[in-house]
């Protein structure tokens, strides 16, 4: 029902929203609906994570055969499906099934340096061992963002 552009073929009336569930199924008499506006926002955050899936192994120069865990975190690592990221695009389908969602890891990291010197050393150590990459100020940035907008073509 979403073309690989994000343009929605539902057939029904209006197409830049679809009905997911009737005003008089809904419990709300407003109804759920799908507008073209909420598939714009997937598709910006879908290319925004593609491509910086994609500039970090190469910036790394890795290939995904090289990577042993994906791990999301936050609200955004609990709700999203690694299956259906996979289908629009989002993740290398053949990192899909080493998707790990970890919760607020922040907020443990937080936790554990603040109740642990070890941790809090452990830390310490990791922060100085860790780069910095400014994704967006790579010259082949916007090429590669844009390249991503689109949906994977269904079979």
């Amino acid at each position: 029902m979403i073309d690989e552009n994000g343009r929605l073929e539902s057939g029904q009336t209006d197409p830049q929203t679809f009905v997911l569930v009737p005003p008089k199924n809904s419990g709300n008499s407003q109804g759920v609906y799908l507008t073209r506006k909420d598939v714009g926002e997937v598709q910006l955050a879908k290319a925004a994570i593609a491509a910086g899936i994609q500039l970090l192994m190469e910036e790394l120069q890795i290939t995904e055969d090289d990577i042993t865990e994906v791990r999301v975190a936050g609200a955004f690592g609990n709700y999203m499906n690694p299956t259906s990221a996979g289908e629009i695009g989002m993740f290398p389908r053949s990192l899909v099934g080493r998707v790990r969602s970890i919760g607020n890891a922040a907020g443990e990291g937080a936790k554990l340096a603040l109740l642990s010197r070890e941790e809090l050393k452990i830390s310490e150590e990791l922060a100085h061992r860790t780069d910095f990459i400014e994704l967006a100020a790579l010259p082949e940035f916007q090429d590669c963002f844009v390249e991503q907008l689109g949906f994977e073509e269904q079979e």
